[in-house]
């Protein structure tokens, strides 16, 4: 089976092949929007979790773990950070994403804050957040776990889980995951139909009905099922 690739392909289209192939519920959440003006992603989940660190006690293990996070992630793998819904200050800033970037990590996708946005913005590095705040995390919240499962919140469903490898795809509409086992199939699909979808733009733009634009082709006939 070939590898996914998901360049180019825009996230609605990935989430119409998902939901067509029996997987409709795989969109993080609308408040997980994009800091740069432009720029998507795709590549595999590089998993990361935090929890809260007010009221518990100090936890060296926690600047280990961050630490290690900067060792272990790969070319091209997208760091996904579930907060625990952690809202009261940053879980990553400039210095963290210039470190990512150095190791070749492909973009950021957190629920949580960041600060230094300006910053990020001028960097080439896609980042998604769901705020920003000045407010350091020190002594308030902490990595606490690598490379395993979490749940990050959906738009269509309470949480979606991301595994470490599964795709995530990006661009300013939001963010989808993809089960890493269906993602060569899910890529080859959602090229089609952005190549199926393209091709009616310029029929539409010419005046033709869309009733008979989009009755002309099954648009959807080539997508597999993966899940009922």
């Amino acid at each position: 089976m070939s590898a996914p690739d998901f360049d180019a392909i825009p996230a609605a289209i990935v989430a119409d092949v998902l939901r067509v192939g029996g997987m409709p519920h795989q969109a993080l959440s609308s408040r997980i929007l994009r800091l740069p003006p432009k720029g998507g992603l795709w590549g595999p989940a590089f998993c990361a979790r935090g929890e809260t660190e007010l009221g518990g006690p100090p936890m060296q293990a926690a600047k280990t773990t961050r630490y290690e996070m900067f060792r272990r992630i790969g070319q091209g793998e997208i760091l996904v950070v579930a907060s625990g819904g952690y809202d009261e200050a940053v879980v990553f800033g400039e210095n963290v994403v210039v470190s990512l970037a150095a190791k070749g990590c492909a973009g950021i996708v957190a629920d949580g804050g960041v600060r230094d946005v300006d910053a990020i913005r001028a960097m080439t590095i896609p980042v998604y957040a769901r705020f920003a705040t000045p407010v350091s995390s020190a002594g308030r919240w902490r990595y606490v776990a690598l490379q395993e499962a979490i749940a990050m919140p959906g738009q269509t469903a309470a949480t979606v889980m991301v595994r470490p490898g599964d795709f995530m795809v990006a661009d300013g509409d939001g963010v989808m995951v993809v089960p890493a086992e269906f993602a060569a199939d899910v890529a080859a699909d959602a090229r089609r139909l952005h190549a199926i979808e393209e091709g009616f733009r310029p029929r539409l733009e010419a005046g033709e009905d869309p009733e008979g634009v989009y009755g002309s082709v099954n648009k959807f006939g080539h997508v597999r099922r993966h899940r009922s």
